[in-house]
């Protein structure tokens, strides 16, 4: 009788967990419905960091890790005791597509102790940072392959190139004509379709003296 009791007690048991974790997921789903994730890499992790909507001015606390927040335009604070807070901003109208990073600098004598004891923080944070500037650079050479070919340094001109609104501007510097259209043949030999880029002209002369 009793074993029958005790397995009766579990099998209730069980129902309740397998119900209440059915609640928990559909909360969830209606609580992050329409929301965006937007993940933070924080050290120190238990920073206090804040989303302020710059259109609406609404505020939400977040926390190093996973996060879900109304599609908008942020700005960020993190700020932590000790620690120089830090700002920065985040465009999530869609997922971003990449982690937002913080790291709090230590000014007080306390602060400075708490980072040599937590250093693995630091360092889990610009691994992940690090990580996020390789790919960006990979993604930018795949999309713009030119950007691997550059610089170019030769005894009477240079072609190098700056990034502007996420595209690479390419920049001949010359004085001469002569080598100005060198440059751009050299350009084209490289299999470098012109037509896909930006080019400006540096320290180049006009032969008309213009």
């Amino acid at each position: 009788m009793n074993q029958r009791k005790n397995i009766v007690i579990a099998i209730i048991f069980v129902i309740i967990a397998i119900i209440g974790t059915i609640i928990y997921q559909i909360y969830t789903a209606i609580d992050r419905s329409g929301k965006i994730t937007v993940e933070v890499a924080a050290a120190p992790n238990d920073a206090k960091i804040t989303f302020k909507d710059k259109k609406t001015k609404a505020e939400y606390a977040a926390k190093n890790g996973t996060n879900y927040l109304p599609p908008g335009d942020y700005s960020i604070t993190a700020a932590k005791d000790g620690f120089r807070s830090s700002q920065t901003e985040v465009n999530a109208t869609t997922k971003p597509r990449y982690t937002v990073i913080i790291e709090l600098m230590p000014q007080s004598d306390q602060a400075r102790q708490w980072q040599k004891k937590h250093m693995d923080q630091y360092n889990k944070v610009e691994g992940i940072a690090g990580q996020q500037i390789r790919e960006a650079g990979k993604k930018f050479t795949e999309k713009y392959p030119v950007v691997a070919k550059l610089p170019i340094k030769d005894p009477y001109y240079s072609v190098g190139y700056y990034k502007k609104d996420d595209r690479p501007i390419i920049v001949i510097r010359t004085e001469s004509p002569q080598y100005r259209y060198k440059a751009t043949l050299r350009l084209v030999s490289m299999g470098i379709k012109l037509s896909d880029y930006q080019i400006e002209y540096a320290d180049y002369k006009s032969h008309l003296g213009e």
